[in-house]
């Protein structure tokens, strides 16, 4: 009877151990070399993955989906690449707020954090994951081509631009810069690639707009509208209407 107990005790500890082992939360860092998206990947295993977020704006990539819920919760605010399109001698690259709609795994975002944090979310609660970056391409019609992308690996790319984690500001501003042989990206860090570049184009600027105002210099880049008339911010002609408008394919403040 004794020998029975004492067999039927060890199996209870066995299997609790198992179970504590399963419920057990690994930590896994972006700032490592390589970022073991297998691990993440494995669902029989609770992962927490831990980015680092600079106070201002930051690229994101990850191999998991985030909620709009759990942007929120760190007072994150998410954009996503949208259209490019060239002003004089500047591509600017359209950026849209997409918070609402979360983040999809693998693609390629802008973050703006109030402050510095670590973003930290379990594989357990992402409804999807991804162990292949996407990259994000877009084209302006004009001859230039911009390519957006990430890295599970840290990486040398020379002749990238990225946004500088050193900058006379205490918040990051979405400003870039090309980088040189010595500078690196960490894993779930994005670049843009300057694959295809028109003549008189020379430096690329993030811009921060509007649907509407994606819209509207999509459809005067496209020829739709005519570029010597005035439009609104949702394509339609004005004209002595005060405020904020596009004129040949730039925004011009009416007084």
């Amino acid at each position: 009877m004794k020998k029975t107990l004492l067999a039927m005790t060890a199996a209870v500890l066995v299997c609790s151990g198992s179970a504590s082992a399963q419920n057990r939360v690994k930590n896994v860092y972006t700032e490592s070399q390589v970022l073991k998206v297998e691990q993440v990947a494995d669902r029989e295993q609770t992962v927490q993955l831990n980015r680092y977020l600079f106070a201002g704006y930051n690229t994101l990539c990850l191999p998991v989906t985030v909620s709009a819920e759990q942007l929120a919760a760190y007072g994150v605010k998410a954009e996503r690449l949208t259209a490019i399109a060239q002003e004089g001698r500047t591509l600017c690259l359209y950026f849209v707020e997409c918070t609402n709609e979360g983040l999809e795994a693998g693609m390629p975002y802008l973050v703006f954090s109030p402050t510095k944090q670590y973003l930290r979310l379990k594989n357990t609660d992402a409804i999807r994951t991804s162990e292949t970056p996407k990259t994000v391409r877009m084209t302006d019609g004009q001859g230039n081509q911009v390519a957006f992308s990430s890295s599970w690996e840290t990486k040398q790319r020379e002749g990238f631009y990225g946004i500088p984690a050193k900058q006379n500001v205490e918040i990051l501003e979405s400003v870039l810069i090309r980088t040189s042989q010595e500078q690196s990206f960490l894993p779930t860090r994005c670049g843009f690639s300057w694959e295809q570049q028109a003549d008189g184009a020379e430096q690329l600027e993030i811009r921060h707009v509007t649907e509407s105002e994606v819209t509207a210099i999509s459809q005067i880049e496209n020829g739709k509208l005519n570029s010597e008339k005035a439009y609104d911010l949702n394509g339609r002609q004005v004209k002595t209407q005060r405020g904020l408008q596009i004129v040949n394919g730039k925004k011009v403040v009416k007084n």
